[in-house]
């Protein structure tokens, strides 16, 4: 994998096909939402705008700008960690369709998905991909039990107030927070877990018959689980972006909770 690989460019007329594609299905999504939301009206929301703290909206403007850049930063700090520089439009465009479908689909499980379709897109490999959104979910998920913690130091009392049963759920809320960032963490280094479970997939898929060719597959996981274990390696020793990727997260974590 060479280092500085630039990715391919989409043509000025593709790229405002896709523009235009996107603000054709934002403006629908807008519209279903208001139009079919029984607690939204135009006159309401005028109405909302009036009354409130022209501050503190203009602060929360300010933070979820904030949010959409530095969420831009942090997969890009990624990216260029894996010898990859796209630029901060691409990184938008990224960031953009991960927000956009994570707030249509449920349980947002289409953002990532979508994400990793435009990095391919842009030419950086699949295998690469999978490695940054990963990495990106794990130092994700580590911010949250960062700011949690520093919430506890700064204000003790907020997690006091709440009645015996409500602790009990927040600090199992935490523990599954932990588990999930160990599961990532594993899926990174530990190759044999990943291919386990595809390796199960595979099997499951072959005995429901819906999948054709097993054999095939089978040898493209072997291809796929080789280049996957050669893009965590690169992973190794490279503390600093990480340690820049993980502050990046826990400032975009901040700013989403400040909005």
């Amino acid at each position: 994998m060479n280092k500085e690989t630039q990715p391919a460019r989409m043509s000025g007329k593709r790229q405002f096909l896709w523009n235009l594609l996107f603000i054709v299905i934002a403006v629908l999504s807008v519209w279903v939402v208001t139009t079919q939301a029984k607690g939204f009206s135009p006159r309401r929301f005028a109405a909302f705008l009036e009354n409130a703290d022209p501050w503190y909206l203009g602060a929360a403007i300010l933070m979820m700008l904030g949010y959409i850049a530095v969420g831009v930063l942090a997969i890009l700090c990624l990216l260029r960690g894996f010898g990859y520089r796209p630029g901060f439009f691409n990184g938008l465009s990224y960031v953009a369709a991960d927000l956009y479908f994570s707030a249509i689909t449920p349980s947002a499980t289409g953002g990532q998905p979508a994400e990793g379709y435009l990095m391919v897109k842009d030419g950086i490999p699949g295998v690469i991909c999978t490695v940054t959104l990963l990495t990106n979910l794990l130092l994700y998920t580590l911010s949250i039990v960062i700011i949690a913690l520093l919430g506890l130091l700064v204000w003790p009392n907020a997690f006091l107030q709440f009645g015996p049963f409500a602790r009990i759920l927040i600090a199992v809320g935490a523990v599954i927070q932990l588990l999930l960032a160990l599961l990532y963490a594993m899926l990174l280094w530990k190759k044999q877990l990943l291919h386990r479970i595809c390796s199960w997939a595979l099997r499951v898929l072959t005995k429901l018959h819906l999948l054709r060719n097993p054999e095939r597959k089978r040898e493209r996981l072997e291809a796929i689980m080789g280049n996957y274990d050669q893009a965590t390696q690169m992973l190794k020793g490279k503390w600093s972006f990480l340690l820049k990727g993980l502050l990046l997260n826990v400032v975009h974590r901040t700013c989403q909770i400040l909005v």
